[in-house]
């Protein structure tokens, strides 16, 4: 129930006071998702990497990315914007790109509100992940590109407009409700045994949720 910091670089654990306020955690939207996928409050600790990270997992954990950069289990690259089940003994290292990235874990504990610095040597506590038993819904766990490419386009537009703070916050809001939702449909959906496909339209791949119909 522990991992261990093995280098960090402008790293911090940062717990958000409310979504009322962007206040020190620069990228609201993409903290809570990372929050949200793993089944977390989106005001629970997560840890934000402006630079770079790398994290030890002694046991196993269901983690989510979320923000813009790169990162690595072992030799293998680390998608974002999904829930991710961590093995026990695995070291994985994340480098953050133009924007923070923002390391949901499932259980994250931390007791203090705001933004501490995290450095080399320093342990947090979690939830340990046993198998499968209690996130059966993993693959529902998921944001679709579609809603972060729609959440991006329209706040470029406000940051390069005179458009207030509070309207960026409600913009941040009203999305982190669209992915709650969506992921609560897909969750349902797998329970009656939709299965994820991918497909290709006009050379781009989508993924989509199929579903048998009974007559």
């Amino acid at each position: 129930m522990a991992l261990e910091v093995l280098s960090s670089e402008k790293t911090y654990i940062v717990r958000a006071m409310d979504f009322k306020r962007e206040g020190y955690i620069r990228d609201l939207f993409s903290y809570g998702i990372s929050n949200i996928l793993v089944g977390n409050d989106r005001l629970a600790p997560a840890i934000e990497v402006l630079e770079s990270l790398e994290l030890f997992f002694k046991d196993g954990a269901l983690i989510a990315l979320a923000g813009k950069g790169l990162a690595k289990m072992g030799d293998k690259d680390i998608p974002f914007w999904r829930a991710i089940p961590v093995p026990p003994g695995t070291k994985i290292k994340i480098k953050s790109l133009i924007k923070p990235v923002y390391v949901g874990i499932m259980g994250l504990s931390y007791p203090f509100k705001g933004r501490y610095s995290l450095s080399r040597g320093a342990k947090l506590r979690f939830e340990i992940l046993n198998g499968w038993a209690n996130v059966k819904d993993i693959i529902a766990r998921r944001v679709p590109v579609s809603i972060i490419e729609a959440y991006e386009k329209i706040s470029e537009k406000i940051v390069n407009s005179e458009r207030s703070v509070q309207f960026h916050m409600q913009l941040q809001l009203q999305f982190l409700e669209k992915v709650v939702r969506h992921i609560q449909l897909v969750r349902e959906a797998v329970q009656r045994g939709a299965k994820l496909i991918k497909v290709k339209i006009s050379g781009k791949e989508y993924e989509v949720w199929v579903e048998e119909v009974e007559e």
